[in-house]
């Protein structure tokens, strides 16, 4: 894997950058590994079952919250997106996406990074076909199934095993030095890339609210909330 330069300069990577399958993770030493894969599990055979037995669980009991029937891989993109640990991995087309999730959470004392496939072809996983089968990394994108996966530009990466580390052989890795990480958060906000665009709903706008309003930082949220302006001080209620 390379190790490209620094991201000091946010014009010049997003411009290289756009419509590559990038990957940010909130530590330089984060391993390309599906959350799934960080677990403690016995052997593959106990982890295949387990994983099946959720998409199982989930279509009893998720059935009120879903369209339709989805296939299994369809269902793993959904539930992964509302952070069931699964065999696929998030990766966007959208620099600034990211970015944000390198710089929006973890240790701000650390550098961040951002994976990068500079040359992304390989073979697509196909909506129909079988998750647990594959025998080669692949990539899948997914039907936009839900919001977020539109408001992210996501794609994902699924491999044979998720006990092993994505390889690619045009995959190169950019360090976000820790001092600009603070700046970047300010920046993506401006942008309106933050928890309210990228996690469309009352949670990400919550999510939105507590980070820049109730920590009382002085990162203004853009726009305003029905005619309240969220960038004013709070009425004084005991007139």
């Amino acid at each position: 894997m390379e190790e490209g330069a620094p991201i000091e300069n946010l014009e010049k990577f997003t411009e290289i950058c756009h419509g590559l399958p990038l990957r940010g993770v909130s530590s330089f030493e984060h391993a390309l590994l599906p959350g799934i894969g960080r677990g403690n599990y016995l052997n593959a055979r106990k982890l295949l079952a387990l994983e099946k037995n959720t998409l199982t669980i989930i279509r009893r009991y998720g059935a009120p919250y879903l369209a339709r029937e989805y296939s299994d891989l369809e269902l793993l993109t959904i539930a992964q997106h509302h952070g069931l640990k699964t065999r696929l991995m998030d990766w966007t087309l959208n620099p600034l996406v990211a970015l944000y999730f390198a710089v929006s959470t973890g240790n701000p004392t650390l550098d961040a990074a951002i994976y990068v496939v500079t040359k992304p072809p390989m073979p697509l996983l196909r909506p129909n076909e079988n998750p647990f089968t594959v025998d080669e990394s692949l990539w899948v994108l997914p039907a936009h199934v839900t919001p977020r996966i539109t408001a992210q530009h996501a794609l994902f990466s699924i491999q044979a095993s998720p006990f092993e580390h994505f390889t690619h052989k045009h995959l190169r890795k950019h360090r976000i030095p820790a001092q600009h990480r603070n700046r970047y958060v300010r920046l993506l906000n401006k942008w309106d890339i933050n928890e309210k665009s990228l996690f469309p709903g009352i949670d990400g706008l919550a999510a939105n609210i507590n980070r820049y309003a109730l920590a009382k930082l002085d990162l203004p949220i853009s726009g305003t909330v029905g005619t309240l302006n969220v960038n004013s001080d709070p009425p004084n209620c005991s007139a």
